[in-house]
């Protein structure tokens, strides 16, 4: 009986690491993509509040229903593997579900960064909510990456990124977990 806990803990454990990989996985590719779309269309990522946001929210679709896509493929045949009704994972059904899944926790991540990002603006100048991710003054990417260490608001966005992330990582496993790849009961 103690050696099938064992097993159990070992093989969740498993599952999770597997899990964060594959969100890493997804998330690059959902940067990339945005970088492409973003680069091809002529955006600089920085055009949210200078009247040019249709672009950003193209690339910003394409990269997250990329990375969606990236993330349920690698999630059904990879992460979970004991699944009670494989067949129901892999359904119309089980897809929609991790696509509302996948939209709620976007939104939940949204509302973490522009609520935590207005909460440390109401209560310092430090504002993440105009950070710009990428140079516009003519700067290589490296040049900025290296001004940026020494700018709190970039630690103040990177914090808030790190907080957001492991809120959606959880709530992405959970739903998964609970909705889309349910375990067998066990005896």
């Amino acid at each position: 009986m103690e050696n099938k806990l064992e097993k159990k803990k070992y093989s969740n454990k498993l599952e999770i690491l597997r899990f964060v990989i594959v969100g890493v996985i997804a998330t690059a590719v959902d940067l990339i993509i945005k970088i492409i779309i973003n680069t091809a269309i002529g955006d600089s990522f920085n055009n949210l509040n200078n009247g040019d946001s249709l672009k950003t929210f193209i690339g910003y679709t394409c990269g997250f229903l990329i990375g969606v896509v990236v993330n349920y493929l690698l999630s059904t045949f990879w992460v979970f593997k004991n699944v009670k009704d494989d067949k129901e994972s892999k359904s119309l059904k089980g897809v929609l579900l991790f696509l509302l899944f996948s939209v709620l926790g976007f939104l939940i991540g949204l509302g973490i960064t522009y609520g935590l990002g207005y909460l440390i603006l109401s209560t310092s100048n430090i504002n993440i909510i105009d950070f710009q991710l990428f140079p516009t003054d003519g700067s290589s990417i490296w040049e900025y990456f290296v001004d940026c260490l020494s700018n709190l608001n970039f630690w103040c966005y990177i914090i808030v990124f790190i907080i957001q992330t492991l809120i959606v990582l959880v709530w992405n496993y959970l739903t998964r977990k609970k909705f889309i790849y349910k375990a067998p009961k066990q005896d």
